[in-house]
């Protein structure tokens, strides 16, 4: 299952937590960003975040001291919503299980960029985020609410997607 927020949501509420001088801050970053472009930097901005163990937690400090509320959006509400949709899954799968035989043993594996593990693992360590937050940050000034709501996250089977058999 993908469960991030909806790219256009995300989108929406980072511009509408903007104000002039962030919007300012914006536009010279990019602008700046376009014209420095090149494969090399590219090339060893990943080889960074490759080896060097907080070169991530770095960016993202730089980032927020720099645009604070696009961050925020981008980084914080993501955070939240990739959690609880972790913890969502995970309910499911266990009150799959409980249908199941007893030897029968189930796991949720969430793939979840670097950027993002720290406060994913923050947030499900605490049990998930509320529903009426997790609901708040799932809409934006243009989309009403996107979270499913609870129970109703939809898990696929991957062995039968792939026609993999994963007990070998």
């Amino acid at each position: 299952m993908l469960g991030d927020r909806l790219y256009s949501v995300t989108v929406q509420r980072a511009f509408d937590r903007l104000r002039g001088l962030e919007r300012l801050r914006l536009l010279i970053v990019l602008f700046f960003e376009f014209v420095t472009m090149s494969s090399y930097r590219v090339r060893r901005f990943i080889k960074k975040s490759e080896s060097e163990v907080n070169f991530i937690e770095n960016e993202i400090r730089k980032f927020n001291k720099i645009l604070p509320s696009f961050a925020d959006v981008i980084i914080n509400e993501r955070d939240e919503y990739l959690a609880q949709t972790v913890c969502e899954i995970s309910r499911l799968c266990s009150a799959e299980k409980a249908r199941r035989p007893s030897t029968e043993r189930r796991c949720v594996v969430a793939v979840i960029g670097a950027g993002h593990l720290g406060g994913v693992t923050r947030h499900l360590e605490a049990g998930g985020v509320p529903l009426n937050r997790v609901t708040d940050i799932s809409s934006s000034s243009k989309q009403n609410a996107t979270w499913p709501g609870v129970g109703r996250l939809q898990v696929v089977d991957t062995t039968m997607l792939y026609d993999v058999d994963l007990r070998q």
